[in-house]
């Protein structure tokens, strides 16, 4: 196993992680979210995670529906579910990808982990925590 190299963490955003090995049926894509991950329990009770993303590489041209299931999905849901917002970047491990009969296309998440952000994103995040210097005396 070779040693993941070190990155310094961005500012205010978790950092990135290296993406999981893949069982041999799956693919990974560098995806960023389209819309807002969202979470739910089935009646079962197990977890899901559902991530809406486009494939940045564009293999894909349309969206893709991910579907993740269980306490590993549940688990990132946790520790990362208040990041998982539209245009954050992702490796995501997917298999059966399929077009529904609505022309929808749809897979099924066997990992994910977060990409790192684009430099506009990090610089957005620097200058939103920059103390405001234009404060004037309160009256």
């Amino acid at each position: 196993m070779q040693p993941m190299p070190a990155t310094a963490p961005a500012p205010q955003a978790p950092q990135a992680t290296q993406p999981a090995p893949q069982p041999a049926h799956s693919i990974t894509l560098l995806a960023a979210l389209s819309c807002t991950a969202r979470q739910w329990h089935g009646a079962d009770g197990a977890g899901f995670v559902e991530l809406v993303v486009r494939d940045l590489q564009k293999t894909f041209v349309e969206s893709i529906r991910c579907t993740w299931r269980g306490d590993q999905a549940m688990q990132f849901w946790t520790a990362f579910g208040a990041h998982l917002r539209p245009g954050r970047p992702l490796h995501l491990g997917v298999q059966h990808i399929k077009a529904t009969h609505d022309g929808q296309m749809t897979a099924r998440v066997t990992s994910c982990s977060l990409a790192p952000l684009p430099p506009s994103h990090l610089k957005h995040i620097q200058h939103i925590n920059q103390p405001n210097h234009h404060q004037g005396a309160t009256a």
